[in-house]
């Protein structure tokens, strides 16, 4: 054996070693993507999670808000009808202003959080200008309440019957499931 033979034995045995650890390295390599790969994945789901567990409280938060708001509505229509029976004027403005932005505002979250039905936030939308339109006629110096209340009236009760299904729907929907 000569010795440029022994230089090629010696050559393959540095190719096979190097196709080795170039085989090893192409695994390692290999093993550490696919870890990556599994890592965004689970980052991925949290990252899901996180948001639905958001938008569920999120929601909690609305209906609750919601389920606080709706007693303040029916107490402002009782005070609108006492303001009248009283021949409050100052009283039945006030319960006005009062409904026109309460009812605004859950108007305002039961359609930004897709639980009003069509009617009902019509219902809300019409309160509201009406009791703008009423406040309006009695500020220009109205006399006779229950006559010039008496379209605001009508439709503040069409939004009251309303408020025990809303706020059923709203206690499941808060997880608040009893009676209170």
């Amino acid at each position: 054996m000569q010795w440029w033979d022994e230089v090629a034995v010696f050559g393959v045995i540095v190719t096979v070693i190097a196709l080795l650890g170039t085989a090893w390295g192409v695994k390692l390599a290999y093993d550490q993507a696919k870890a990556a790969a599994e890592s965004a994945k689970t980052a991925v789901d949290i990252g899901r999670e996180t948001q639905a567990a958001v938008d569920r409280a999120t929601r909690h938060i609305a209906a609750n808000q919601l389920l606080l708001t709706l007693p303040a509505l029916l107490a402002l229509a009782r005070d609108l009808d006492a303001a009248i029976s009283d021949k409050d004027l100052s009283k039945a403005r006030l319960a006005l202003v009062s409904w026109h932005t309460e009812a605004s505002q859950v108007r305002g979250l039961l359609k930004g959080m897709d639980w009003g039905d069509e009617q009902l936030l019509k219902k809300l939308a019409n309160s509201t200008k009406v009791a703008a339109a009423t406040k309006g006629a009695l500020l220009s110096g109205s006399i006779d309440l229950v006559k010039d209340t008496e379209s605001a009236r009508t439709a503040i009760e069409g939004v009251c019957e309303r408020m025990g299904e809303l706020a059923g729907r709203l206690r499941t929907e808060s997880g608040d499931q009893h009676d209170g």
